[in-house]
């Protein structure tokens, strides 16, 4: 069994605290582009610094950690900063290490949940696939809503969007591969977080 680990509580939370104080609005906006002399100086004041921008921004935080600006190739409007790598991810080619894969998913997505909580909150709606009040989206998503209590995301929490009509969904996610499922394969899963402009009327 492989488990990963992408960064530590306290780097999970000083990133959030930075985020919580971000000037969401200029975010969505998106970026000058990468000739204009303001370039630098908006990644600066959010404490960024640029690594890639073929169409997206990929950046590395005050933090240390590594996000991008997802923009549909478009560079703008952004459409979600979501970090490269999973906040914990497990894989497996034993069949009967499935339930612990299982296991370590959801108690990686609880302690997430936890974490988060300290920076933003009590949780807007926090649960699991196939529960009877599972949300609808309130981001632009067409994987949102799982068809059966297998169906991904398997677990999900998520904040927001808040009184600023700016402020992002910050939305973790527990995903398990479909192969878990089967006794014949191997098992796989990851937590992961993103930030997302909130759906408007």
């Amino acid at each position: 069994m492989q488990v990963k680990h992408a960064m530590s509580d306290e780097s999970l939370l000083s990133e959030l605290r930075d985020l919580k104080q971000l000037d969401w609005g200029s975010v969505w906006e998106g970026p000058p582009t990468v000739i204009d002399p303001g370039f630098e100086e908006w990644c600066a004041q959010r404490g960024w610094t640029p690594l890639t921008y073929e169409r997206t921004l990929d950046v590395t935080t005050r933090s240390g950690n590594t996000a991008t600006l997802s923009s549909n190739g478009h560079w703008s409007p952004v459409m979600s900063l979501d970090f490269f790598t999973s906040l914990v991810k497990a894989e497996t080619e034993v069949p009967e290490e499935k339930e612990e894969i299982i296991q370590r998913g959801v108690d990686g997505w609880r302690r997430y949940t936890d974490l988060i909580s300290r920076v933003w909150g009590t949780p807007t709606w926090s649960g699991a696939a196939g529960d009877s009040d599972f949300p609808e989206a309130p981001v632009d998503s067409s994987l949102w809503t799982p068809e059966s209590s297998r169906g991904n995301p398997y677990r999900l929490s998520f904040w927001g969007p808040g009184t600023d009509p700016h402020g992002p969904v910050v939305v973790l996610d527990l995903g398990i591969t479909l192969d878990t499922w089967s006794p014949d394969y191997g098992a796989a899963m990851n937590v992961s977080m993103s930030f997302s402009p909130p759906l408007r009327d």
